[in-house]
């Protein structure tokens, strides 16, 4: 029940039916008390006079001190009516012919102070004791507890303790440790590792200001095992064990374990996966680089490529493509790119409105609960084309039943649908615009691919015949020119001056129709719309509650590890929540089965 609000102008009227007489002694304990509560007032060791009318100005000053002490100790709206009752006793004071009594005087401070106390109840909407009532400072309260107690039961790191173990740990670490008996014991392995997945779960930029937080979060140390007065391990030995003593593939070990765990648990659903890049600032200066020629990229099917272009300039009467002396770097040759003289292995990158900036690329899977399949890190400039090989058979190794595998238009690539189709699956790639062809005459659509004689019709029904086979795997089709030069058509068409027309075909364009064919079902439409639900909302969920938009780690084997490690965070803090969901489903079933019986029973004999 709300207490009843009380109006200042109401509070005169009721002091002055307070009218019998206080003693000395009474109004000297009174001012006594208030002065050792208050430490703020004036006058606090100052003798008392003997005189009545004096004793009675003094009485009434002391009075009117404390009800000062105690509106600057009440806040917010109970001040108003102790700051009223003030000014009215100062009055009286100063007016001879309006001075009241000592008994009314603290009357009106009793009051006073009872309407301060429910104003101050209404406003808080609790029962609160009054600060100048407080003897004693909480901050130095001696207490004995349980540091088990002080954790509530829903905490994420409650949740985690329960589906995560440490065993294999001590035994993958265990011959990096020395076991020689007068050598000074090192830290354990597993705080170690706790004290890397706390600065991934809560999205703590650094492992110096994990240490910090963990010093004074009573749940981190419950969570490490420490307790209240115990020394944490220094940040700087987690970041030795990482660097130099354990092995580099730890990061990726405790990844696949918390995927395992997953799996178990049947929360991966493999039938469908999603794929994408996002970009990870590196610690780099942008103004520091220099140029140099830098070899291609590698590409896993350049030699199929060339092997079947080589075949089809045979059939034509072509020489075949010489492989040249840097093919194994993939289309042979080099590029001049700039360099970071602070991280080498980083690359510029420069996307649209976005200024340049040295950053890496982590090329990420995820199935459609969200739940990160694989990754694979690279420097910022590499083509997600260039690195999609290496992820994708990362993670068809790992998932063979992947029907599904959904991409944005940067793996809109004819190498990726065949290999996707050749594996006899189904890609789900988006529609992109051509590029370069005038906005106003035919289409590339608009030319008929016929496969039994491998030529090209017009609209108006001119061949387009196959001429040769470029070393890039593009086929080349030309008209007649002594036909197309008298051709009504010509303008829309965009022949060239001598009355010729050139187009391209990709010798796996096959695979990018059908392609084409599937994007346009409405499993395909369906599909493609969840990526803003799946791998969108990963990266999301990394850069803003995971810190992942920069890092302070240089060296593609120290990002990769680092970004490993984040993605094995979000998978074990999803793992951890809903294996607590579902614990606590099945037991609210249960409890609904344990005592439904009881209510069929009731409604039963009602």
């Amino acid at each position: 029940m709300a207490p009843p609000k009380v109006k200042p102008a109401a509070i005169v009227p009721k002091i002055r039916r307070k009218a019998a007489l206080v003693p000395k002694a009474a109004r000297r304990l009174l001012a006594d008390q208030y002065r050792a509560r208050q430490g703020n007032l004036t006058h606090a060791a100052a003798p008392e006079p003997e005189n009545g009318t004096a004793a009675t100005e003094y009485g009434e000053r002391q009075i009117h001190q404390t009800l000062q002490g105690a509106a600057h100790t009440l806040s917010g709206a109970a001040q108003a009516p102790l700051r009223k009752a003030g000014r009215s006793i100062r009055r009286r004071l100063h007016n001879p012919m309006q001075k009241e009594t000592s008994r009314q005087i603290v009357g009106r401070f009793q009051l006073v102070k009872e309407v301060a106390k429910r104003r101050l109840f209404w406003y808080n909407g609790e029962e609160v004791r009054e600060m100048y009532e407080k003897e004693v400072d909480g901050r130095r309260e001696v207490a004995i507890t349980d540091i088990e107690a002080l954790v509530p039961e829903n905490h994420l790191v409650r949740k985690i303790e329960k589906v995560m173990d440490y065993e294999w740990i001590y035994e993958r670490v265990a011959p990096y440790y020395s076991a020689a008996k007068n050598v000074r014991p090192g830290t354990d392995p597993v705080v170690l590792i706790k004290m890397v997945l706390l600065q991934h779960l809560f999205g703590i930029p650094s492992l110096r200001q994990t240490y910090q937080r963990a010093c004074d979060t009573i749940s981190y140390r419950w969570f490490l095992g420490y307790g209240l007065l115990d020394k944490l391990p220094h940040f700087a030995t987690v970041s030795y064990a990482f660097c130099r003593r354990f092995p580099e593939e730890l990061a990726t070990e405790i990844f696949e374990h918390i995927l395992n765990k997953a799996l178990n648990n049947h929360m991966v659903d493999s039938s469908m996966i999603f794929i994408d890049g996002t970009h990870i600032k590196a610690s780099a200066n942008k103004k520091k680089y220099q140029k140099e020629q830098v070899a291609k990229a590698a590409r896993v099917y350049a030699k199929r490529l060339r092997e079947e272009v080589n075949e089809e300039r045979a059939k034509l009467g072509k020489p075949p493509v010489e492989e040249e002396e840097d093919d194994d770097h993939g289309d042979g040759g080099t590029t001049e790119q700039a360099v970071s003289t602070t991280d080498p292995e980083c690359g510029m990158y420069h996307k649209g409105e976005h200024e340049k900036q040295f950053a890496y690329e982590a090329h990420t899977v995820c199935d459609r609960h969200g739940m990160v399949l694989g990754v694979e890190v690279t420097a910022g400039n590499v083509h997600d084309s260039v690195a999609w090989d290496s992820v994708y058979e990362q993670v068809t190794k790992r998932f063979p039943d992947i029907q599904y595998v959904t991409m944005d238009a940067g793996y809109k690539q004819p190498w990726i649908a065949k290999r996707i189709l050749e594996d006899n699956r189904i890609p789900i790639l988006p529609y992109t615009r051509p590029h370069g062809i005038r906005r106003q005459g035919y289409m590339p659509w608009d030319f008929t691919y016929e496969e039994a004689n491998d030529c090209l019709h017009c609209p108006q029904g001119q061949v387009l015949r196959h001429t040769t086979t470029s070393k890039d795997g593009k086929r080349i089709y030309r008209s007649t020119p002594k036909v197309c030069r008298n051709c009504p058509c010509r303008e829309q068409c965009g022949a060239s001056a001598k009355g010729q027309k050139v187009m391209q075909r990709h010798i796996w364009q096959e695979a990018m129709d059908l392609a084409e064919q599937l994007r346009k079902t409405e499993l395909g439409k369906d599909l493609y719309a969840m990526r803003k639900q799946t791998i969108e909302r990963v990266f999301a969920d990394a850069k803003e509650k995971y810190a992942m938009r920069y890092t302070h780690h240089r060296g593609l084997a120290r990002v990769t590890r680092w970004v490993t490690l984040k993605f094995a965070a979000m998978n074990l803090k999803k793992l951890a929540v809903r294996t607590w969901q579902h614990s606590f489903s099945v037991c609210f079933s249960r409890l609904f089965l344990l005592f439904s019986p009881i209510y069929k029973r009731k409604r039963r004999f009602a």
